[in-house]
């Protein structure tokens, strides 16, 4: 096993450990378990939709397209002319090493604008640790599943010099049911969002 702790890098604390699972032979997508990678990350939890919003940079509801895996530098500094406000790795200081990290970056097509600046009908790429890339599993633990083609309530930290993230691993993302509630979609999320507390926090 090899652990790599990361602090101050896009807002959260990272450990990465690589380990094997030795009484299973493969995962569910047949890469065997001595090339499985899991990450392990801290992020900030909010108790309250207020906190959770206001927290944002972007809220959108929106329907994934496509998907692709690749390899992201998280240090990677600005480029020339940009400014410190399109580093991805805020608080990070700049250097010639690279930090990567495997991601499943989404392209998302905006059906509808809640919070921040998007369009309508726009397409933004989102970005969740994890994937399988030359015959290796990367895998965050007790990350969200985005379904491809479902309607999502998405809610995002970042800038669109780079692949935006879920505000965290279990709080960045609901469903949108067919009435137009939003469900959590991960167990441990009690906080619970409508269009009205949308509305009063973004306003």
């Amino acid at each position: 096993m090899r652990v790599i702790t990361l602090t101050a890098v896009t807002g959260l604390a990272l450990a990465l450990s690589a380990c094997a699972a030795p009484d299973t032979p493969e995962t569910a997508d047949g890469v065997a378990n001595d090339s499985v990678v899991v990450y392990h990350a801290d992020y900030p939890v909010y108790d309250t939709p207020e906190e959770l919003l206001s927290s944002a940079d972007l809220v959108v509801e929106g329907v994934i397209t496509a998907s692709s895996v690749r390899e992201i530098d998280i240090l990677l500094p600005p480029e020339e002319g940009l400014g410190p406000d399109a580093d991805p790795a805020p608080g990070a200081a700049d250097t010639e090493e690279e930090v990567l990290l495997v991601f499943t970056v989404h392209e998302v097509e905006v059906t509808s604008v809640l919070s921040g600046d998007a369009d309508v009908g726009q397409s933004i790429e989102i970005k969740q640790l994890g994937g399988v890339l030359d015959g290796v599993e990367y895998v965050e633990e007790g990350a969200i599943a985005l379904d491809p083609g479902e309607p999502h309530l998405l809610i995002l930290s970042g800038i669109h010099d780079v692949p935006l993230s879920l505000i965290n691993s279990h709080q960045g993302a609901y469903s949108v049911e067919s009435n137009g509630d939003f469900e959590p979609l991960h167990a441990e999320n009690q906080v619970l969002i409508s269009e009205n507390t949308i509305e009063e926090t973004t306003e």
